[in-house]
């Protein structure tokens, strides 16, 4: 998910586990929001990297969802096409379809068949997120703000979003009919997945991109490290824990966000990778990147989605 400056975003960062949102509990993963990031990129970038790019932000994002998201308008979708649902206030509706007709333009639709659902609503935090839906966890949720229509980093926080999509789909994680809804039984879900990577939607099987990134770049002490910064509640120290965080792994994100959830790393690293050239240098930010380049069929979906930036 994805925040703005001064408040970013992250429901998905929520540690653990999940948070009631609309009364529904959400998995922290699933809730995997983009954040309108207009801050700066990271200073730590260095020439032959992974270059500074002012199109992907570098803030934290707060950890928990805040009550102040209202729906202005949802519709159902149905390939490239959307329909409203009930009355929606004509603003809203051009907003929306502007949002949405970006979205289809940037992201094939054999790569969106998921999505049933996309939602407009207003918060002052939160930029867009994507969730599985509540009667059929094979099938997915686009929510943004109504400030994204006019935003300067809209197809970035709409590659962010699909990299959510792309690595959590059912044909990557095969939904968990029964997701924990306490740290405890998550924490055993956790156990059952080992080794592999428990996303909050599912266990992640061997070859799946986010297990395979998970696994080469968020060992057991790392993840354990970003579950107890995602348990802080004050926004303030959240913020400041997961820059500490970053500072101590200087040169392995592509932006201080990603350093707050592996599966934020995985979004941003995903949208870097998109949005930026070829890494040429050793860092672990440019191995992050670079492990999407070695997958050709992610390689020609970057030149499918970068032909219509």
């Amino acid at each position: 998910m994805r925040r703005r400056t001064c408040i970013l975003t992250a429901l998905l960062a929520v540690p653990v586990l999940a948070f009631v949102l609309a009364g529904a509990y959400i998995s922290a993963s699933a809730w995997a929001y983009e954040l309108s990031l207009l801050g700066s990129r990271s200073a730590e970038t260095t020439a032959g990297d992974v270059p500074e790019d002012p199109d992907i932000a570098d803030e934290p994002k707060e950890p928990e969802a805040t009550d102040e998201m209202e729906p202005l308008g949802t519709w159902t979708v149905d390939g490239d096409e959307i329909t409203p649902v009930g009355d929606i206030d004509p603003q809203v509706e051009r907003k929306g379809e502007k949002i949405w007709d970006r979205f289809v333009e940037l992201v094939p639709a054999d790569q969106r068949d998921m999505l049933v659902t996309f939602e407009i609503f207003e918060d002052e935090s939160v930029a867009a997120a994507v969730s599985q839906d509540e009667t059929d966890l094979d099938k997915w949720g686009l929510y943004a703000n109504i400030d994204q229509a006019n935003a300067a980093d809209l197809e970035d926080t709409l590659v962010h979003e699909f990299g959510h999509l792309l690595t959590l789909n059912a044909d990557q994680v095969p939904p968990d009919p029964n997701p924990p809804e306490t740290e405890v039984a998550y924490k055993r879900r956790e156990a059952t997945c080992a080794p592999h990577y428990y996303t909050g939607e599912g266990c992640a099987p061997n070859g799946s991109y986010v297990d395979e990134f998970v696994e080469q770049f968020w060992p057991l002490e790392m993840r354990d490290a970003a579950e107890r910064i995602a348990s802080i509640e004050d926004e303030a120290e959240w913020e400041e824990a997961v820059s500490d965080f970053a500072d101590d792994h200087r040169g392995e994100f592509v932006s201080e966000y990603a350093a707050s959830h592996p599966g934020e790393d995985v979004a941003e690293s995903f949208a870097a990778f998109v949005l930026r050239p070829r890494p040429h240098g050793s860092s672990v930010r440019a191995e992050k990147i670079a492990f999407f380049w070695d997958y050709p069929e992610l390689v020609e979906l970057r030149s499918r989605i970068r032909s219509n930036l």
